[in-house]
């Protein structure tokens, strides 16, 4: 295994790719989520201060503890922490779910010999639509905008279209489309 080390000088961004390869070498498939993912995705807009992952696949806990253990990071109420950067990590205890629906896929990144399992463009803008469909989050519909506009050929607005119609937030999904074509 590659000795990889948290760094004073990481971003988010390169966190992410060192704690999802760091979990790939110990056995535990993470996939990053929420407005982590927006910030890999179009970090121009939005900037996410913790990366959320959800853990797909892990075979035992002790190897999940581990890979935290191994990167410098501790646990404290739930969130991990780094003494050398403010980025916390968040691993929530279940499926990943945009709405009702679960969500089976990710796409993978590769980089320098680091690996990042992370939302798809299209999952991405789903999953901070819905913050601002049911939270009213303005900056989740900022953020969705973004990764909808950094990654136009990715992301694929009729399947978000008919997604938010099946959850009845078909004016709110409106007014993303309108913020679009607000800004060209």
């Amino acid at each position: 295994m590659t000795a990889i080390q948290i760094e004073s000088e990481d971003d988010l961004r390169t966190i992410a790719f060192k704690v999802c390869t760091v979990l790939e070498q110990f056995g535990v498939t993470a996939v990053l989520t929420g407005g982590s993912a927006a910030t890999i995705y179009a970090p121009d807009v939005y900037q996410s201060r913790d990366a959320d992952f959800i853990v797909y696949v892990v075979k035992r806990a002790a190897d999940f503890r581990a890979a935290i253990a191994t990167l410098g990071f501790t646990e404290q109420g739930g969130t991990y922490v780094h003494p050398a950067v403010p980025t916390t990590l968040d691993f929530p205890g279940e499926d990943i779910r945009i709405g009702s629906e679960l969500v089976e896929r990710y796409a993978t990144m590769k980089e320098a010999g680091s690996v990042l399992h992370i939302l798809t463009p299209t999952d991405c803008v789903r999953d901070r639509l819905a913050s601002f469909f049911w939270y009213r989050d303005r900056s989740a519909l900022a953020a969705a905008r973004g990764v909808a506009q950094a990654r136009p050929s990715d992301v694929d607005l009729a399947e978000i279209g008919d997604w938010a119609a099946r959850h009845g937030e078909t004016g709110k999904f409106q007014e993303f489309i309108q913020s679009l074509d607000d800004v060209h």
